[in-house]
């Protein structure tokens, strides 16, 4: 079954990262978006330094760590489920985005250095440096910060 099949019948979609680092969103956030399904993140510290006019939907996700432990987390998306009213101001932000032509993953990330190279808006000279070596990660943060608040 695919996601599209699934988000006719979900509401939400639960977008965790294998890591919680600055800036590191996949598919998995992007892919529910455009399925129009609710995603949870791990953190929205990953979203920081994003413009939430101009790339991120406002008020389109749920963040895990806004809430003290899982139960809380749980708690909310069975009231959102219970009160469609609340659950579609998820989609405010609907209108005011233009959605884009599928694209290969490859023609973006061409498109991205391009456009970074032009405006000479960021430069990364060892890619593996930046990702890996002075990446703003949180550790475990999924077993530390998050299950390890859990009423179990």
């Amino acid at each position: 079954m695919s996601l599209l099949d699934l988000s006719d019948s979900h509401l939400f979609y639960l977008a965790f990262e294998n890591s919680v680092c600055w800036n590191y969103v996949t598919e998995k956030f992007w892919t529910a978006i455009k399925h129009l399904t609710v995603p949870v993140i791990l953190s929205r510290s990953v979203f920081d330094g994003f413009d939430p006019i101009t790339e991120l939907p406002p008020g389109s996700y749920i963040a895990a760590d806004d809430f003290p432990d899982v139960k809380s987390l749980v708690d909310y998306l069975l009231h959102l489920q219970r009160t469609p009213a609340e659950y579609a101001r998820f989609f405010d932000w609907t209108p005011k985005f233009k959605r884009v032509p599928n694209r290969a993953n490859t023609e973006v990330l061409c498109e991205m250095c391009k456009w970074a190279v032009e405006r000479k808006e960021a430069r990364v000279e060892d890619i593996r440096r930046h990702w890996v070596k002075e990446a703003r990660c949180k550790p475990e943060f999924a077993l530390t910060h998050l299950l390890g608040r859990a009423i179990l």
